[in-house]
């Protein structure tokens, strides 16, 4: 049974998935019985799929004992009634008939096996349903389905008599949610209890205050978030004067996947009146309101006050009134809260075999951070579940400012990527793809939409189809650091020499001067004196 939990703020919700042509098996790890399987739901009981199996594995000898039972634990009829088995697999038919040989109603069973040895026993319960038709053929544990029951903790809704809407609108919906689980469809619930979603009391509209606006939003976003093909608000009538009766669908046609959800609307609203007409009788017939128009925050686009709309097809579902007291009545019968169980099924199951295109995005693998500027890329997993093959269809991813939870206004965004899916995926097919994207040049936060987009350039998000919405930052890159400069190494001072002294010069005697003879004056004659 593949399980996902998903995280909400505060609120955590279990997203249960089943596999094609099969419930959600029983596992045991120890024990008499180790496994209860069940194979062929849902089945009609006559027809092609007259049948439905139950493959049991035992550890040990045991007595064994199976029984199939309705959703409210009533007997319907046993198949095995404390026979000795010997370990192995064993194989039970049930063929959807009590004990008297009369078809059952549609709706949601179990088997229930109990095994008792020596030492002890223990007891499997394996979920089947009994309806008409198949939902999604191809590939059922492919599709989502967002239960919302509407009201409840603080919130009853319509109350009369003791009875309270909000109990009567779970009840039918965890009815719906058995069926459609062991048809293999995945589903997901705003609540399984009575309860208010928002726990703890939180702002989740960012106006600063805490209302019931922020209850309803926060149910928006647990459908948006696992990305549900459809969302089911599940709820029942009525009115201040006492006096309203019968059975109405309600619709937003001006959403771009308008369109969409008045199909559903009126699938729903036309099983409704066929399965109600088996509990008419001279004092009551049931009455076709047909279908309506809000304003509900659960149908219609973003406002101011409510920011996050459901991003899929939806209907308000109002199935009886609580007024009249033969309405009342038939609110509190077990039977017709599931043959109401049921005509969501069947609605269902007839919109998704008329819906054109369909895609599931899984196993999505994208970085966080990046550099402004810099490439990216984007693994994941695309899927048919449309009833068309896929033939020039491409796969964009577009970014918006980043906002608190999802963007729900509808904007495309600016193109970062795009890349051409293969021809040929088949519906219930999935191929693996890689989207290369390149990233602004400015830093910020950001939500990366992804969306397939058709030859003639329609987005299959226009057609209702949640895209995955991603978080990415880009960041300033680094600035790259002043090179540190390298020092040139301090020369090593080559050390200076010192000096050799120069010897002192030894002084060179001055010669004594050999004194030049002064020479003897020749005497100058003396004149002969003249005679």
């Amino acid at each position: 049974m593949p399980i996902m939990l998903l995280s909400l703020g505060l609120v955590a919700l279990l997203l249960i998935g089943g596999t094609a042509g099969a419930s959600l098996p029983n596992v045991q790890a120890a024990g008499p019985l180790l496994t209860a399987t069940v194979d062929g739901s849902p089945f009609r009981g006559t027809g092609a799929r007259d049948r439905v199996t139950l493959r049991l594995v035992t550890g040990t000898e045991a007595m064994l004992t199976v029984k199939v039972v309705d959703y409210d634990g009533r007997p319907v009829r046993t198949l095995v009634d404390r026979q000795t088995v010997q370990p192995g697999p064993a194989t039970l038919n049930w063929d959807g008939r009590n004990a008297k040989g009369r078809l059952v109603p549609d709706g949601p069973y179990r088997f229930r096996s109990s095994a008792t040895t020596p030492t002890g026993s223990m007891t499997l319960e394996s979920w089947l349903t009994k309806a008409p038709g198949v939902p999604y053929p191809p590939m059922p544990g492919a599709i989502v389905v967002a239960i919302n029951p509407g009201h409840g903790g603080s919130d009853t809704g319509a109350r009369v008599s003791g009875t309270r809407e909000s109990d009567l609108n779970l009840d039918i919906s965890l009815r719906l949610q058995r069926m459609l689980q062991a048809a293999g469809i995945s589903v997901v619930m705003t609540r399984t209890r009575d309860m208010d979603v928002n726990r703890p009391a939180l702002d989740r509209t960012g106006d600063g205050r805490v209302n019931h606006t922020d209850e309803l939003v926060l149910r928006n976003d647990i459908a948006s978030i696992a990305r549900a093909d459809l969302m089911l608000n599940v709820h029942n009538n009525a009115t201040a004067c006492r006096c309203g009766q019968g059975t109405q669908m309600f619709v937003n046609s001006e959403r771009p996947w308008g369109a969409a959800s008045l199909r559903l609307g009126k699938a729903i609203q036309s099983a409704h009146i066929r399965r109600l007409r088996a509990f008419q009788s001279r004092a009551w017939k049931v009455r076709d309101r047909g279908i309506g128009s809000g304003p509900y925050i659960s149908l219609d686009p973003a406002t101011a006050s409510a920011p996050r709309s459901a991003l899929m097809p939806a209907i308000l579902g109002e199935s009886l009134y609580l007024d009249p007291a033969v309405e009342l009545a038939r609110l509190r019968d077990p039977k017709v809260r599931t043959a109401i169980a049921a005509a969501y099924f069947d609605g269902v199951t007839d919109w998704l075999a008329q819906r054109v295109y369909g895609v599931r995005y899984t196993d999505i693998v994208a970085p966080q951070n990046v550099t402004a500027g810099g490439g990216a890329s984007v693994r994941l997993r695309i899927r048919d579940t449309g009833h068309k093959t896929a033939a020039s269809w491409r796969l964009e991813g577009r970014l918006v400012p980043r906002v608190p939870v999802l963007d729900g206004s509808g904007a495309i965004g600016r193109l970062v990527g795009s890349v051409a899916i293969p021809d040929g995926l088949e519906p219930g097919d999935a191929l693996d793809l890689e989207l290369p994207i390149t990233l602004p040049t400015t830093a910020g936060d950001w939500l990366l939409k992804l969306d397939v987009v058709l030859p003639s350039g329609v987005r299959l998000s226009a057609k209702g189809v949640v895209q995955p919405q991603l978080v990415i930052t880009t960041t300033r890159p680094s600035p790259s650091p002043e090179p540190t400069p390298t020092p040139s190494p301090e020369p090593t001072p080559s050390p200076t020499p010192e000096p050799t002294p120069s010897p002192e010069p030894t002084p060179s005697p001055t010669p004594e001067p050999t004194p030049s003879p002064t020479p003897e004056p020749t005497p100058s004659p003396t004149p002969s004196p003249t005679p």
